[in-house]
């Protein structure tokens, strides 16, 4: 992967992070999310891990030194984007024990 696709990449993993860390401290979510997400500071963790997991990826990929030392590392950064997908998937739902007003129809 060359510098002209890894800085965008990079930053842009950075921004999602950035935006987990503040979903994390302030309970702040992005406005176009606000409606889809249930529990903010689980969606800010989950966005937190893909993000570092985004710009690890950038980084290995980048580096071309040895390709069979940064395997273990590449495979990690890819276990990090997709648990950290997971976890933004379980803070959309509803939590346990509480159930939908059908009545309001």
């Amino acid at each position: 992967m060359g510098l002209y696709l890894a800085v965008p990449l990079g930053l842009l993993a950075l921004l999602i992070a950035a935006s987990g860390v503040a979903a994390v401290a302030r309970g702040w979510v992005a406005p176009m999310h606000r409606g889809l997400v249930r529990r903010v500071r689980l969606y800010g963790w989950g966005q937190l891990l893909f993000g570092l997991g985004l710009c690890s990826q950038a980084v290995l990929q980048s580096v071309d030194d040895a390709p069979g030392i940064w395997l273990w590392e590449g495979d990690a950064a890819a276990g990090m984007v997709i648990a950290g997908l997971c976890v933004v998937g379980l803070s959309q739902r509803r939590a346990r024990g509480v159930r939908q007003d059908t009545t309001a129809l």
